[in-house]
């Protein structure tokens, strides 16, 4: 069965799509005015974006899009700070993989290469048992 578009279902479509624009420009609009609110009350970027349930990034780049490039500045500070700090939290691994330990790594080992270990010991102990 082909689908066939006729004038009133393409009518439609334009008038569904048209609606979507217009709804996503004024969560947009909502978003600009509340970040506004909350920077001018005292609230942190960080704060910001997790009450609207956003990164710090795509806050930002939500701030741009709508133009305001003030408030995009404002977050773009707190992003700059934060990926610094994590970036000085992180501690490569020690085989020299090019890897990064996880927060809670307690192993010493990356991720990659402590799989790789408990296979090889898994496979010393299969050839251990079966000789």
């Amino acid at each position: 069965m082909t689908y066939e578009y006729t004038p009133g279902r393409q009518a439609a479509r334009q008038r569904a799509a048209a609606a979507n624009a217009a709804a996503s420009e004024q969560r947009l609009r909502d978003r600009v005015e509340d970040v506004e609110f909350l920077l001018e009350a005292g609230e942190s970027p960080d704060h910001i974006a997790r009450r609207l349930g956003l990164t710090l990034e795509s806050l930002e780049r939500s701030m741009h899009r709508a133009g305001r490039r003030d408030l995009a500045h404002a977050v773009h500070v707190q992003t700059d700070v934060r990926r610094a700090y994590e970036e000085a939290k992180r501690r490569p691994c020690p085989t020299g993989c090019g890897n990064y330990l996880g927060r809670k790594n307690t192993s010493g080992l990356c991720t990659s290469c402590f799989n790789k270990s408990r296979a090889y010991k898994a496979s010393d102990a299969q050839r251990a048992w079966a000789s």
